[in-house]
């Protein structure tokens, strides 16, 4: 059907749908409001993945709502853990179909970032990783931009010294994807990494002192060379 309909025709229905999943049908019926969005964002999925660059603009309609359940979910609630994912998922495929550029701008790029970084603080509590670590280094590759990439590097730096082992472990993975995703690219950020890869590898955290050192594997085998001699 969507197919067969012009934009003219087919935004107005598609702001109709989302104001009926956002629109609460009461106060008390949360539910009510979780289900439309866990149908809405499903078919999202499928609307982005199929159509892929043709409809990336259509991200920007989404973005308000998608950043607010992913800031706003309860992770003791399935129902809403679903949705964070559901939410994730759809948002990973606008990225990845990015080809004009629409995550360049920082009014698309910075709110749904900062959403997503801010998850990683939250891995001591619930199992994020599979859909979150995928969607960062997705939003890493469709901004291509070193501006970009600093802001998203200092944000996950920072997590490396959380008091957590689990969110440290988090922000750890989050490198290391994103340097096996960008490689010389990302790695032009080696000099602000080294600091954090050096206290890391001395971590209390079994976990975490193992997961670096397989990050540096990664990064030797990009650099060709050792990375003893900057760690010194």
């Amino acid at each position: 059907m969507i197919y067969k309909l012009n934009d003219a025709t087919f935004r107005p229905l598609f702001l109709r749908i989302l104001d009926w999943t956002t629109t609460p049908t009461s106060k008390k019926d949360d539910k009510t409001r979780i289900y439309r969005q866990l149908t809405w964002y499903t078919f999202l999925l499928k609307f982005f993945d199929t159509l892929k660059s043709i409809v990336t603009s259509y991200a920007g309609l989404i973005l308000e709502d998608s950043v607010k359940i992913l800031e706003n979910y309860s992770p003791g609630d399935k129902s809403s853990m679903e949705l964070w994912r559901r939410v994730t998922l759809p948002l990973s495929k606008t990225f990845e179909h990015d080809q004009d550029n629409f995550y360049q701008a920082p009014a698309h790029f910075t709110p749904v970032s900062t959403a997503l970084l801010s998850q990683l603080a939250h891995a001591t509590e619930i199992p994020l990783l599979p859909e979150l670590i995928p969607a960062i280094a997705e939003l890493a590759v469709a901004t291509d931009s070193s501006a970009h990439h600093k802001e998203l590097n200092a944000a996950i730096l920072k997590y490396m010294r959380s008091d957590s082992a689990a969110v440290r472990l988090a922000a750890v993975q989050c490198e290391k994807a994103l340097t096996e995703r960008l490689g010389e690219e990302w790695l032009a950020h080696l000099p602000e990494m080294l600091p954090f890869i050096s206290e890391a590898l001395e971590d209390d955290d079994e976990g975490v002192e193992k997961e670096v050192q397989r990050w540096v594997v990664g990064i030797e085998g990009i650099l060709g060379e050792s990375l003893d001699p900057m760690l010194q």
